[in-house]
């Protein structure tokens, strides 16, 4: 999750791109993950890291009905 993309040294690096960020957080803790599904336990701790889940205007409690109403 920390890696920048650089290849070598002296080159600009990279950044991640959305679909590489959304590989890594799906595979996070999860060996057998293929990086094309995401837990919501992962997409939470993505959204932490983000700053978008604050524990006070969003929480985990609003992904999880989120994720309930999205894959009944």
């Amino acid at each position: 999750m920390g890696d920048s993309g650089a290849t070598g040294a002296g080159e600009p690096a990279k950044p991640a791109t959305l679909k590489d960020q959304f590989a890594a957080f799906s595979r996070f803790g999860d060996t057998s993950s293929d990086g094309k599904q995401i837990t919501l336990s992962n997409s939470d701790k993505w959204m932490k890291q983000a700053h978008v889940i604050d524990g006070k205007k969003i929480t985990t409690t609003d992904t999880s009905i989120c994720f309930k109403k999205l894959f009944k």
